[in-house]
């Protein structure tokens, strides 16, 4: 939930500097795609692909424990949190990298070719 609440805010925060920044006729355009492609960025880099990152690592990190560890259950289940916590550095450059190249061929190629044929 507050993962979501930074996507809007950040949302929010590019909007107005896209409204700001064009004084042309198609400003409404660049700020709803601006808008757009905010929300989607953010909601892909900082709430889904690494919610779903860390759950796998942390999946797999117990499942390993678990079959080839003697650890205790209850220091198995803290070494899977620090191992989700620690792997946090590790996935950010690579998912912002990926989101970027996904986006960057897919919906900014249709919102520059809208806005292209607006001018």
């Amino acid at each position: 939930m507050i993962a979501f609440g930074y996507c809007f805010a950040d949302t929010a925060h590019k909007a107005m500097r896209a409204s700001k920044a064009h004084e042309t006729e198609s400003k409404n355009k660049n700020v709803v795609y601006t808008a757009i492609d905010a929300l989607i960025w953010q909601s892909l880099a900082s709430v889904v692909i690494p919610g779903f990152t860390i759950n796998r690592v942390c999946h797999a990190s117990l499942f390993l424990m678990k079959k080839y560890s003697n650890m205790p259950s209850a220091a198995r289940k803290w070494s899977t949190v620090f191992v989700g916590i620690g792997c946090i550095p590790f996935i950010v450059k690579p998912i912002d990298s990926f989101v970027d190249l996904m986006l960057d061929n897919s919906l900014r190629l249709l919102i520059s070719n809208e806005l292209r044929d607006v001018k």
